[in-house]
């Protein structure tokens, strides 16, 4: 069957890449939800591990800068442990190196998003406040291009507050995409 119309989502790249779809494609998109992403990549240019030169880098870099930034997330949220040692298994090894190159470039060298890709109403955002990497001011960013009518703030959950947060972030899906709630 042929899907005319969706309910778009994605969470950091794939937030990212929702955006482009329903830059490209507005007619087939019947909602957008994005969560801690941005509307351009120039803001991770500042940020390590993404503002090297993710051809040259060398991985274990990558990997040791991704380390930090999660250990640093561990110190500030001592109850999200069990979920900063699965993320760092999957920074220190389980993502291959060629896979984690190729996100890192692709993030790296992207186009930005385009600004306003649907009306307000059927576009919303999730943000998480303490999110390590997603500035504020790249948050603010994000909300400025797309114009969302809707914004679900959490206090805390890092960058993976759907981990996290669970059951407040499947509500926010919920009611963003126009679905049951769970």
């Amino acid at each position: 069957a042929k899907v005319e119309r969706a309910a778009v989502f994605g969470v950091s790249l794939g937030g990212y890449l929702a955006q482009h779809f329903a830059g490209r494609y507005p007619d087939r998109v019947s909602r957008l939800m994005v969560g801690s992403t941005v509307a351009s990549v120039e803001a991770l240019e500042r940020t390590p591990p993404y503002s090297g030169d993710p051809s040259r880098t060398s991985m274990a870099l990558v990997r040791e800068g991704f380390g930090r930034g999660l250990q640093d997330w561990a110190v500030r949220h001592p109850g999200q442990a069990d979920v900063v040692a699965m993320l760092l298994a999957e920074t220190r090894g389980r993502i291959p190196a060629r896979q984690m190159r190729a996100r890192l470039m692709a993030l790296r060298h992207a186009p930005p998003a385009p600004s306003r890709p649907l009306p307000s109403a059927r576009v919303s955002v999730i943000e998480t406040l303490d999110d390590p990497v997603i500035a504020a001011a790249d948050r603010e960013g994000l909300r400025a291009s797309l114009r969302p009518g809707t914004v679900y703030r959490f206090l805390e959950g890092g960058h993976h507050a759907f981990i996290i947060r669970p059951d407040l972030y499947a509500a926010a899906m919920a009611e963003g995409l126009g679905l049951a709630p769970p």
